[in-house]
Formats: structure tokens, sequence, C-alpha cells
């Protein structure tokens, strides 16, 4: 006979004082043993990442020198941001900054630049920045030979040179006495701003 059943069988003709202690102990083992097999990992506390920009923008910032940082009266510091603050159709991210073209001076340019999902949707803000409402032709003085300014940081961020390569220059004029280029290299849309007079004459 098996020997669990006839232990079984013994204790059940027990008296309810003696089977107690029994089933107490019987209970204390089954715990102690859960005990041992269960899980002792704690739960794992969820993490926030980093917040992290597009990598091709972060490349290309990273190629410009003398890029300002420093946030005072004048400059603000580069800006990433994301598809969810624009409404340009198919723009993926977008950079803002300033730079100084020549430490030798105090004149800085600044730099706009727009990463679209692909060429066709680029072209589209390409020509609507030239000939829609208050576009480049809108505010043109006199057009300008464009000096297609960025197209090697372009071609070392993205491992290729653009398929795609036109822009339009103009100097707008104005108290600042802006020269603006609007250059497209592929999928990517430059506005690139050179002022004369940074500072103003006010």
């Amino acid at each position: 006979m098996n020997p669990i059943v006839r232990m079984m069988k013994r204790n059940i003709k027990m008296p309810l004082k003696k089977a107690l202690p029994l089933l107490f102990i019987g209970a204390l083992v089954l715990t102690c043993t859960a005990g041992c097999t269960s899980s002792t990992n704690p739960t794992a506390t969820p993490t926030t990442a980093a917040a992290t920009h597009d990598a091709l923008l972060e490349k290309f910032l990273t190629l410009v020198p003398n890029v300002v940082y420093t946030n005072d009266a004048n400059h603000t510091p580069p800006h990433f941001y994301g598809d969810n603050t624009k409404n340009v159709i198919g723009e993926a991210a977008y950079l803002n900054f300033e730079f100084y073209p020549n430490k030798a001076t105090t004149n800085w340019d600044s730099v706009e630049v727009k990463r679209f999902n692909n060429v066709a949707n680029a072209t589209a803000d390409y020509n609507q920045m030239i000939n829609g409402t208050g576009g480049l032709k809108s505010v043109t003085i006199r057009t300008e030979t464009p000096t297609y300014w960025g197209l090697s940081y372009f071609t070392n961020a993205t491992g290729h040179a653009p398929t795609t390569q036109k822009a339009m220059a103009a100097y707008v004029g104005g108290d600042n006495q802006q020269h603006q280029t609007v250059i497209q290299y592929d999928n990517f849309i430059i506005w690139y701003t050179h002022e004369d007079n940074p500072n103003g004459t006010s």
C-alpha cells in the first residue's frame, strides 16, 4: 500500500486533538516550500529615457563650426522641434540655430533646417517658401548667386551627395540688411539668413 495512503488511513481514525498538530505542521511545510520556490526578483522600476533629437539633424548641427549656445539678449541655443509642433505636410523634424561664420567679427548667421519624409514633400515646401504668400520672391530687392551653404554638412550627415540640389538667394534689405537663401538638398530644406548688420540700426 502507498505510504501516503497508509498514513492518511491511520490519521483518519486519530482523535482530533492529535490530528490538529499534524495539520498545522503540514501547513508550515507547504508555506516554506512555496516561499522557497517563488520568485524573489523585485518589480522593475520603469525608467524614463532621455529625450533624443532627430539623428540626422543632430549630426548636421555638430558639423557646423562656431554654433551659438549662449542664451542672451541676441541669441538662443539651437532648437529641435518634432512634427507635433509643425503643420507642414511630411515634415519629419526641424532645427534652427545661429552661428558665427567668422569668429573675427560679431556678425552671426541664422539657419533653419527641415527634414521631410520624402523629396516630393520637400520640393513642395521649397516652392512654397519661394513663390508662396510672403515667400522669398515677394520680399526680394535683388536676386543673388546662391552659395549652396551646408552642402558638405548634408553630404557628411547623410553619407551621400544630394540628387536634388537647387537654391534661390536674394537681398531683402531691412533694418538688418538681410540676405536670404532657400536651399533644397533631397528631402532637406534649408533657410539660410546672413545679416550685414545683425544688431540693426535702431
